[in-house]
C-alpha cells in the first residue's frame, strides 16, 4: 500500500497507541480515521465520511472542531474508550509535513480535567496481580490517593471491587484471567494489559520511592519485595504513560484490610440504598440525605465514609468533632461560610501534580488559598482531638498563594495565551510587551533622542513595507547626517537612513509579539514546575479540608433532623430509642412513626418480625442497619438514644431482582447471598434478613428459613445479632425452643371491616398477614378479593383452621398440616439403606397413589 507522508505519520502514532482512539490534529479539527472513525462517529453524533489519502487508499473519517475537544472527549470516555491526542509540536514550514506527537492519553480512570469529572464521584484505577492470593492496588489519580490490599482471596477481591467500582483495570498481559474476579453486577471496565515486567516488585519499589520522594518504601508502611509493590508500581507507570509524567501529588499510601472498619459488601451497599435508591437514582438514598457538604471533595469523602465506615476508635474521634460543632454554632456557621470558597482543592492538587493546570484553574486556586488560614484559625481553639489535630496539620500554603499572586496576571485568559503572566515579573517579558504593544512609543523615544543628538529638528522615523523603518532627513539637513548612518532610500525631497540601533529595534518590534508569547510560555511552565513541587502539600491540606467539610455536614444535618449522638460500647448490643429511617423521614411529607429496638447477644440475639407486607417491616430493618452504619461513619443517628456494639460487618438480604444476564433466578441470587452471610457472619456481625425463602415453594422456603434461624442461633462461638422479617408465621414458634429468639410484629388496627397499618413495632407475633387487605389497597378488583376470601376460608377449613375474624382469638399456624402425619411417620420408619433402587421407585409410586386418593 502506497502511503502519503501524513498517512505514514498517522499509522505510526496509531501503532504506538493501538488500544486508544487516536484524535489527530489537522488544522482546526481533530480527525479520526479507519476503525477509530467507525467506532467514534455514532458516540459523538457526527457524520461518518471518507477521505482519499491517495489513489490507492481511502478510509472512513470523522472529525470534531478543536475548540470543542473537551466535550467530545468526555463522550468517548463515558462510552468506555481511551483517547490519544496527537498535536502539532512545531510550526508549519513550507510544504514539509508538520511533526506530530501524542501529548496526552485520556482514559476513564486517569482523566483530571475538572469539566470531565463528576464533582461527587471518584474515578478509580485498579491494578491486579498474582494467581491467588492476589495483590490489589488502587489509585485515585484526581485525588492523589494510593492504596492496596495484599494476600487477598478471590472473594475478597470481588468484594473490594464491588465496593470501589473502578472504571479501569490494569493487569499483566501474560495469562491473567479477570472474569473470575470481576463482580458480575458491575458494568465491564476498561481493561488495559501491560508487560509482566511492569508488575515486578523491584520495579514497583523504585517507582514508589520516586513518586513519594522517600528513601525506603518502609516509610509508606510497605516492605521491600512484598508482592503488593508490583501492582502499585504498575499503576504509577501507567499514570506516567497517560499523563506524560510521574505524579507529584500523591501524599500517602493506605493499606486496605477487611478488619480495619465496619465492612459492607456490595449487596449491603445496594440493599441499604446508600449511594443509589432501588430505581438507580440518587434522590432517595442515604448519601444524598446526609450530604450537606460545601465542597465537591467533601461530597466525595462523605460517600467514601458511608461505604467504608471506620473502626470504632476512629468513629469516636469523628463523633467528638461532630458533637463539638453541634454545640458551637458560631464555629460551625463560620466554617460553612468559608468552605465553599475553597472549591475542589483536591482535584486542583492533581492538576498541579501532573503540571496540567490551566490559568483559569490557577486563578481559582489563588482565590481559594487565602481561606485556608482562616479555617485553620477557627480550629486552633478546638477541644476535640480530631479538629485540633486537623488545625495543627493544616498547611496555610502562604508561599504558594504568594507565588500565584505575584506571577499570575489579575485577569489571565482561561487557557495559556498573551496576558497570563503579570507585569513586573520578568524584565525580558516586560520589554517584549512594550515593543509589541508600545512600538510607537518606543520609536518616538528613539526619534526624540536622535533629533536632539543630530540637531535635525524635522527628523522623522518613517515605515515602508519594503524597506522597513528608517530616519527621514530633508535635503536641507543632509549635511547634519552622522557618518555611521546608512542610506536606505532616496526620495524627491528627502532621503532615508538606517542605523544599527534602528535596525535592531525594527527586528525586535517585528518579533516582539512572538518573543512575548514564547517567554510567557516559559514563565508559565516554570510556575507549573514550582507548583508541582508543592502539590503534595496542597493535596494533604485538601484532604484535611474535606474532612472538616464532612464533619460540619454531619453536624448541620444532626441539628436540622434532631439526630442523637450514638454511644459506642464494647458489649454486643444494639439498642435504639425512637429510631427513624433517615431517608424516609427526610423525603416523606407524612410524619414518620418511630420505633425502638433492643438486640443483645445474651438473651435477645434474634428478632423474628412478622406482620403485613405494607406494615413497614423492610423500612424498620433498614433503619436499624443504617443507624449502625451512620454511627461508624462518624455521624449522629436518627434516634433519640442509641447504644451500638463493636460490629465488624453488616450483612443484608432484603430482596433481589432476577439476574437474567447471568441466568440466575431471584431464588438463586437470594440463596447465594444467604450462603455468603452464613459463611462469613461472626458473633460481632449484624445480619438483616427480609423474607428469606419466598422465592421457592412454600414448604421449601419455610424449611430453609427455619434452618437459617437455627444456624444463626446455634453458631459456634456465638452467632450474630439478627433482624429476621418473614411472612412465614410458623417461624414465630422458634421463640419457644430457641432461648435467644424473640418475636415482634408490625401493629395493625381493624375497624369497621377496614385495616389500618400503624407502622409500629410491638412485642409478640402477628396473627396473620392481611394479604387480601393489601390487595384491596393496591386496587385489585373487589370480585377477585372476595373470591380470595372464599378460597382462604376453604383452605383454612381443610387444614383444620378457622379463618380469622376480628372477634376470633388469634391462632398460630402449625409447622406442618396434620393430614400428612401418617406420611411423615412412614418416612421416619423407612431405612433407605436397605432398599434397592427398584424397591424405592415402587414405594414412591405407592405413596404417591395414597396421597392422591
Amino acid at each position: 500500500m502506497k502511503k502519503t507522508p501524513m498517512l505514514q505519520q498517522y499509522l505510526e502514532l496509531k501503532q504506538q497507541h493501538s488500544d486508544a482512539l487516536l484524535l489527530y490534529r489537522l488544522g482546526d479539527f481533530y480527525e479520526l480515521f479507519f476503525e477509530d472513525a467507525e467506532k467514534a462517529a455514532p458516540v459523538l453524533g457526527v457524520v461518518l465520511t471518507r477521505r482519499r489519502h491517495n489513489e490507492e487508499v481511502e478510509s472512513p473519517m470523522c472529525g470534531v472542531p478543536h475548540h470543542a475537544l473537551t466535550s467530545y472527549v468526555g463522550k468517548l470516555l463515558e462510552a468506555g474508550f481511551k483517547v490519544a491526542i496527537a498535536e502539532q509540536v512545531e510550526e508549519p514550514q513550507g510544504q514539509r509535513l508538520v511533526r506530530r506527537e501524542v501529548v496526552r492519553v485520556l482514559t476513564p480512570s486517569t482523566v483530571t480535567e475538572p469539566e470531565l469529572l463528576p464533582g461527587g464521584e471518584k474515578r478509580l484505577l485498579v491494578a491486579l496481580a498474582g494467581k491467588g492470593p492476589f495483590a490489589v492496588a488502587v489509585a485515585d489519580a484526581a485525588a492523589g490517593e494510593l492504596s492496596g490490599l495484599a494476600a487477598a482471596t478471590s472473594e475478597e477481591v470481588r468484594e473490594l471491587l464491588a465496593q470501589l467500582q473502578p472504571k479501569e483495570v490494569l493487569v499483566p498481559e501474560e495469562a491473567f484471567e479477570l472474569s473470575g474476579l470481576w463482580p458480575p453486577e458491575l458494568p465491564n471496565p476498561v481493561v488495559t494489559r501491560r508487560s509482566k515486567a511492569w508488575f515486578q516488585a523491584s520495579r514497583g519499589e523504585e517507582r514508589l520511592k520516586e513518586a513519594f520522594g522517600v528513601g525506603s518504601v518502609r516509610a509508606l508502611g510497605l516492605e521491600p519485595e512484598e508482592e503488593l509493590l508490583g501492582p502499585l508500581g504498575a499503576l504509577l507507570s501507567y499514570l506516567e504513560e497517560t499523563q506524560g509524567r510521574l505524579p507529584e501529588h500523591f501524599v500517602t499510601f493506605t493499606r486496605l484490610g477487611m478488619g480495619q472498619g465496619l465492612v459492607l459488601d456490595a449487596a449491603t451497599v445496594r440493599n441499604l440504598e446508600i449511594l443509589r435508591d432501588t430505581s438507580g437514582g440518587k434522590k432517595a438514598c442515604l448519601a444524598t440525605v446526609l450530604d450537606h457538604t460545601c465542597t465537591p471533595m467533601g461530597a466525595r469523602l462523605l460517600r467514601e465514609w458511608l461505604v467504608r465506615p471506620a473502626s470504632a476508635a476512629e468513629a469516636e474521634r469523628r463523633l467528638d468533632a461532630v458533637a463539638e460543632l453541634c454545640d458551637n454554632l458560631e464555629v460551625l456557621h463560620n466554617l460553612r461560610q468559608h468552605l465553599p470558597r475553597v472549591g475542589d482543592l483536591e482535584r486542583a492538587a492533581a492538576r498541579l501534580g501532573f503540571s496540567q493546570a490551566r490559568p483559569a484553574e490557577l486563578v481559582g486556586l489563588r482565590q481559594a488559598l487565602p481561606t485556608v488560614p482562616l479555617i485553620r484559625e477557627l480550629l486552633a481553639s478546638a477541644e476535640s482531638e480530631l479538629l485540633l489535630e486537623i488545625g495543627q496539620r493544616m498547611d496555610p500554603l502562604a508561599d504558594v498563594a504568594e507565588d500565584l499572586q505575584r506571577t499570575l496576571a489579575a485577569n489571565p485568559p482561561a487557557v495559556l495565551g498573551p496576558g497570563t503572566i503579570a507585569s513586573g515579573v520578568d524584565p525580558e517579558l516586560d520589554a517584549a510587551r512594550r515593543l509589541a504593544h508600545g512600538a510607537k512609543e518606543v520609536l518616538s523615544e528613539l526619534e526624540a533622542r536622535e533629533r536632539e543628538r543630530t540637531g535635525i529638528s524635522s527628523l522623522k522615523i518613517r515605515y515602508n513595507s519594503f524597506f522597513g523603518y528608517a530616519f527621514e532627513v530633508s535635503k536641507a539637513n543632509l549635511d547634519k547626517v552622522p557618518g555611521h548612518w546608512v542610506r536606505r532610500q532616496t526620495l524627491t525631497q528627502a532621503e532615508r537612513f538606517v542605523t544599527e540601533e534602528l535596525s535592531q529595534l525594527e527586528e525586535q518590534i517585528l518579533t516582539a509579539e512572538k518573543r512575548a508569547e514564547e517567554r510567557e510560555r516559559e514563565l508559565f511552565a516554570a510556575l507549573l514546575r514550582r507548583l508541582a513541587a508543592q502539590a503534595k502539600r496542597v493535596a494533604a491540606t485538601a484532604r484535611l479540608l474535606a474532612t472538616v467539610d464532612v464533619l460540619a455536614s454531619f453536624a448541620q444535618r444532626a441539628r436540622e433532623q434532631r439526630y442523637c449522638r450514638p454511644k459506642l460500647v464494647e458489649a454486643p448490643v444494639l439498642r435504639l430509642e425512637v429510631s427513624r429511617h433517615p431517608v424516609v423521614e427526610a423525603i416523606s411529607s407524612e410524619a414518620f412513626v418511630p420505633n425502638d429496638v433492643h438486640l443483645e447477644a445474651g438473651e435477645r440475639q434474634i428478632l423474628i418480625l412478622t406482620g403485613p407486607n405494607m406494615g413497614g417491616k423492610s423500612t424498620f430493618l433498614r433503619q436499624v442497619a443504617l443507624a449502625v452504619l451512620m454511627a461508624r461513619a462518624g455521624s449522629f443517628v436518627a434516634a433519640d438514644a442509641a447504644e451500638i456494639g463493636p460490629f465488624d460487618r453488616i450483612f443484608t438480604r432484603v430482596g433481589a431482582a432476577d439476574d437474567i444476564a447471568r441466568g440466575e433466578s431471584t431464588f438463586m441470587v437470594e440463596m447465594s447471598e444467604v450462603a455468603h452471610i452464613l459463611r462469613h457472619a461472626t458473633s460481632r456481625s449484624l445480619v438483616v434478613l427480609d423474607e428469606v425463602g419466598r422465592g421457592t415453594a412454600t414448604y421449601d422456603g419455610l424449611s430453609l428459613a427455619w434452618a437459617v434461624v437455627e444456624h444463626l442461633h446455634n453458631a459456634p462461638g456465638g452467632g450474630p445479632l439478627v433482624l429476621f422479617a418473614t411472612h412465614y408465621h410458623e417461624l414465630t414458634e422458634l421463640a419457644e425452643s430457641l432461648p435467644r429468639v424473640f418475636n415482634a410484629s408490625m401493629a395493625v388496627k381493624e375497624w369497621q371491616g377496614k385495616v389500618f397499618f400503624l407502622h409500629r413495632v410491638v412485642p409478640g407475633p402477628a396473627d396473620r398477614s392481611y394479604g387480601i387487605h393489601v390487595a384491596r389497597l393496591a386496587g385489585v378488583p373487589e370480585a377477585v378479593c372476595r373470591r380470595a376470601d372464599e378460597i382462604l376460608a376453604e383452605i383454612s377449613e381443610a387444614n383444620g383452621k378457622v379463618p380469622h375474624s376480628p372477634a376470633a382469638e388469634p391462632r398460630q399456624l402449625t409447622l406442618f398440616a396434620s393430614d400428612y402425619q401418617w406420611l411423615a411417620e412412614r418416612l421416619r420408619q423407612l431405612d433407605v439403606n436397605k432398599l434397592t433402587p427398584l424397591e424405592a421407585l415402587n414405594l414412591l409410586a405407592e405413596l404417591k397413589k395414597e396421597v392422591a386418593s
